[in-house]
Parts: C-alpha cells; sequence; structure tokens
C-alpha cells in the first residue's frame, strides 16, 4: 500500500461532535495501516479536528491524556510528545512490544458550544506487529468504550464491523452506533446526503451493532450515551459520553 502523507496521515483516531455528514470530529491518524508497522518502528501520530467529507480543519481541544496499552497492560503517557503545529498535533511514539497496542486519547467532561452540552470524549485506533492479541478485551479506562468484537485491522471492502457499546463495562441496548469514511483527497461533486454518507445502526440487547465498511481507507466508529444534565459557570445542558474507533480498510482484492 501506497505510504500515506503525514500532513494528512491515513490512520485516525477521531471523535464526533454532531452525528451527521457535516459534523467535525476531532481525530487522531496514523501514517499508514496499522498493519504495517515492525518491532522498533517509529508511529508517527496527527491529532487534529476536521470534516471528513470535505478539507476543512481546525484546532482540537487539549486532550486530557494520549496513552498507549500494550496487551499485557503496560501503559505509556505520550501526552508530553504532543507538538502543535498551527491546527496539526504531532506525536512521535516507538513500538516497543509486539501484539496489539491501543493509542487512546481522551478529553475530560467540558463545555462543548458547539454541542449546548457538557462532553467527556474518548477516540483510540489501534497498532499491529507480530501476533494478534490485545485488541479482544476492553481498556476500562473510558466511561463509554466501543468494544470491537470484528478484528479491527486486515479489514476488507464489504466486510461487517461489529461493536459493543460498553457503559462502564456492561452492554447498553437501543444505543446509536455510526459510520463515516475520511476522504484524504475532498471528492470533487457535491457532497451527498449525510443518509449516505453516514453508516447507522442501533445495539442490540447486548448492546451489539453491525455495520458494513464499503470501501477502502479510513473509516471512524462512533457513539454518544446521554447520561442527566449539568448546570456549573453559568451553562446548563446535557452530559454526553463519546468514544470514536478508528479502523483501516485495506485496498486488496482476494481472488
Amino acid at each position: 500500500m501506497k505510504r500515506l502523507r503525514y500532513c494528512i496521515p491515513a490512520l485516525m483516531i477521531t471523535l464526533m461532535w454532531v452525528v451527521t455528514a457535516s459534523a467535525h470530529y476531532n481525530i487522531l491518524l496514523l501514517d499508514r495501516s496499522p498493519i504495517q508497522y515492525k518491532l522498533r518502528g517509529t508511529v508517527q501520530l496527527t491529532y487534529a479536528r476536521g470534516h471528513l467529507y470535505k478539507r476543512e480543519w481546525s484546532k482540537a481541544p487539549r486532550p486530557h491524556w494520549l496513552k498507549a496499552f500494550t496487551f499485557e497492560g503496560m501503559s505509556t503517557d505520550l501526552t508530553a510528545k504532543m507538538k502543535t503545529d498551527g491546527q496539526v498535533t504531532h506525536i512521535p511514539w516507538k513500538v516497543k512490544r509486539p501484539g496489539d497496542t491501543w493509542l487512546v486519547v481522551h478529553l475530560p467532561l467540558q463545555w462543548s458550544e458547539h454541542d449546548a452540552a457538557w462532553v467527556e470524549a474518548s477516540v483510540r485506533t489501534i497498532v499491529h506487529v507480530g501476533f494478534s492479541r490485545g485488541w479482544q478485551e476492553p481498556l476500562g479506562m473510558t466511561k463509554v468504550e466501543l468494544l470491537p468484537l470484528t478484528r479491527p485491522y486486515g479489514i476488507l471492502s464489504g466486510d461487517v464491523m461489529r461493536v459493543q457499546v460498553l457503559d462502564s463495562g456492561k452492554g447498553i441496548a437501543n444505543t446509536m452506533v455510526y459510520a463515516e469514511h475520511y476522504y484524504e483527497t475532498p471528492p470533487s461533486e457535491a457532497m451527498p446526503p449525510d443518509a449516505i454518507v453516514t453508516r447507522a445502526a442501533r445495539t442490540d440487547a447486548q448492546g451489539i451493532a453491525t455495520l458494513t465498511l464499503g470501501q477502502p481507507g479510513w473509516w471512524v466508529i462512533m457513539t454518544v450515551v446521554e447520561k442527566g444534565e449539568k448546570e456549573a459557570e453559568g451553562k446548563k445542558g446535557l452530559i454526553k459520553y463519546e468514544d470514536a474507533l478508528w479502523v483501516y480498510v485495506e485496498p486488496y482484492k482476494l481472488k
């Protein structure tokens, strides 16, 4: 696969503030497919906020933390490595363990003028090196978590992605889950209706939803859980917990 440009890379970890195709997302991107790294290789991440269909970027909120979690329970805090250049923040990270490593950004509960709500958000992606171990277990580091039930790498066009929405470790029924494709090169034609751009599914009694990823490239899978209201600092609104999972659909076709 052609290596993607670092300035606008192709592996994403992101959040959606409003669940429509016209929404802007907080984004954490890797510079290549998650299966193309090697032990002791360097991963270049990019954290920003932007539109997935059009090339519109703005500075993302400063995260509470950015951490790498390995399959054996080790974690590395990468927050201090974040260096902002204009609207984009770059983070280098070296692969030190084989297996699967989750990279997670967490933003604390704060007022969002865009949503007119109090929002706590997280966004994650995964790096795979050597053997498949670590993607199956929840991290338990955020209140709301999207747990992949389908392996979140080595995905081909048309594959389905099954996820479970967890609230404090328990599956949540009747919760919407969305998926949207990221366009590295903005399409020349007008953006289609939101219902075409954004996939949507509702979780079952165990909190499980299934979405089909129809074309190669990066996809964000995202959910929002509303839990009560908060009034502080002269602002009153819903409390929303968001989690977003970025996965890459490989450009291969099996014969």
